[in-house]
């Protein structure tokens, strides 16, 4: 193996992790590393390629655990070895990973060549109105990349296309990471630190159209029945008034306005959305339990204003987040249930109420509304008139 340059890197990579991991976990990543070596004997470990990988993971007859724990091992080796300039990109680029383990954290030095171009690229989406969602997704997407290739700058279409072609990602992540990507090289090669936009050719990805998933009324029921007083609001902002998870963790009593909510949705973008008189008086009785310091459930903090967040943080001024907020809700839904699952049961419900798709879309927050039509599930005895009406 040292012919190959394996020993020597596996070794030199043994040290390094020996002052970051306990003992156990080094042995555990060398060991999976190893196999590798063994298994590709007479490559170098810069080139191994991800068809390599994959046809090498496919081979072992491993459990979905160990194969992932193998995963870990090899990015966090990759990892380094980009770090120490053996290789300028990870062969687990186009790898499937079945069930992604959290792994060691990216380390600052495999951080430096994309560091820089990431911070200006936010700061430019900041210059433009971007939100701080749309710069948080931007440059999460970014790092991810950055795990795979050592330089944002020697990037080729081909790695990108490589990326994005992994079948373990969903349709829409990928549409969202080429967004990203598109995004950023585009800008890169307007503001000179690039010749060629590696992105600027890159397939559009198409979403297969999936049918509506609306909660069912009994799941919601037993979640209403189970929840506390702040998991029945959050369940009631996503069953009846459609909100995002994020949409309902940015809220503030302010947003109340009479009987309509200002929401703050995806952009910046603000709608009005009318309040169920349910949502209204869940609302009112969070207030009142404010002004009166009874919030019960450990739902208590400094920031339990009447006049704050809706949901506020217990140990700062700042909402929660929407990551916090899912949390939430998933504690109380039944299993195989999300909150954007209440989305989609608001969508169809006001779609049966009316059905004026428009009116929907408005309240939904979509900026088209072929987006709607994938929210709102369209009623059964629509279906069943428009079959009648095309009779003989």
């Amino acid at each position: 193996m040292s012919r190959d340059g394996w020993e020597a890197a596996v070794q030199s990579w043994e040290t390094v992790l020996g002052h970051q991991r306990a003992r156990a976990t080094v042995e555990t990543y060398v060991k999976h590393v190893r196999w590798l070596a063994v298994d590709v004997a007479g490559m170098r470990p810069c080139e191994v390629t991800s068809a390599v990988l994959e046809d090498y993971l496919r081979r072992q007859r491993w459990s979905r655990g160990t194969r992932a724990k193998a995963l870990v091992s090899l990015r966090a080796f990759y990892a380094w070895a980009m770090d120490e300039g053996l290789c300028s990109r990870s062969p687990l680029a186009g790898v499937t990973v079945d069930h992604r383990k959290p792994g060691p954290a990216p380390v600052s030095p495999r951080m430096v060549a994309w560091a820089q171009p990431i911070a200006e690229f936010c700061t430019s989406l900041r210059a433009g109105g971007r939100c701080a969602g749309t710069v948080g997704v931007r440059r999460c997407h970014l790092f991810a990349l950055s795990e795979l290739y050592a330089d944002p700058w020697q990037v080729t279409a081909d790695d990108l296309a490589l990326y994005l072609s992994r079948t373990d990602i969903t349709p829409e992540y990928r549409r969202a990471m080429r967004n990203s990507v598109t995004t950023f090289y585009r800008w890169a090669a307007k503001t000179g630190r690039i010749e060629l936009d590696p992105a600027a050719d890159l397939q559009s990805v198409l979403i297969p159209r999936a049918l509506p998933r609306p909660i069912t009324q009994d799941a919601l029921s037993r979640a209403i029945s189970d929840a506390d007083d702040r998991q029945r609001l959050i369940l009631m902002l996503g069953a009846v008034a459609g909100l995002r998870r994020a949409e309902i963790a940015a809220l503030s009593f302010r947003d109340v306005a009479g009987e309509q909510l200002l929401v703050k949705g995806k952009g910046g973008h603000q709608r009005l959305v009318p309040l169920h008189p349910r949502l209204l008086s869940e609302l009112d009785a969070e207030r009142i339990r404010r002004i009166e310091g009874r919030c019960g459930s450990g739902w208590s903090g400094p920031y339990l204003t009447p006049t704050g967040y809706v949901f506020p943080s217990t140990l700062r001024p700042e909402p929660l987040t929407a990551g916090s907020v899912g949390v939430i809700a998933r504690a109380c839904l039944p299993a195989g249930w999300t909150l954007h699952t209440l989305r989609h049961r608001f969508a169809s419900q006001a779609y049966a109420a009316q059905r004026d798709l428009r009116a929907v879309q408005e309240l939904l927050g979509h900026a088209k509304p072929e987006t709607t039509a994938r929210y709102a599930a369209v009623p059964d005895d629509a279906r069943l008139a428009a079959v009648l009406g095309a009779g003989l």
